[in-house]
């Protein structure tokens, strides 16, 4: 449930303030929970093991794979795109 609300509201800033910070903020948020979902079928913690037959784990690896790729690439194009300062000179 937290990690649900958290990533709604890292979503919500993401799209508002519109950073490079909060964008890689958000690849932590996703790499770390694709971290987690990996050692949940690898490993299984705590007696409980994700199987990948089930068709929701692969959609669910394919959707936090998703998720990283935009936002890498949104960093990355604010990281090499000209400043507004340097724009209005």
């Amino acid at each position: 449930m937290a990690q649900s609300f958290t990533g709604v509201v890292l979503g919500l800033l993401i799209v508002v303030v519109r950073r490079v910070w909060i964008g890689l903020v958000g690849i932590g948020f996703s790499a770390g929970t694709l971290a987690g979902f990996l050692v949940s079928v690898i490993h299984g913690p705590l007696g409980f093991r994700e199987s990948w037959a089930s068709p929701d784990t692969t959609l669910a690896f394919s959707l936090e794979v998703v998720a990283l790729a935009p936002l890498s690439l949104t960093v990355v194009i604010s990281l090499l795109s000209p400043t507004r300062s340097a724009k209005l000179k």
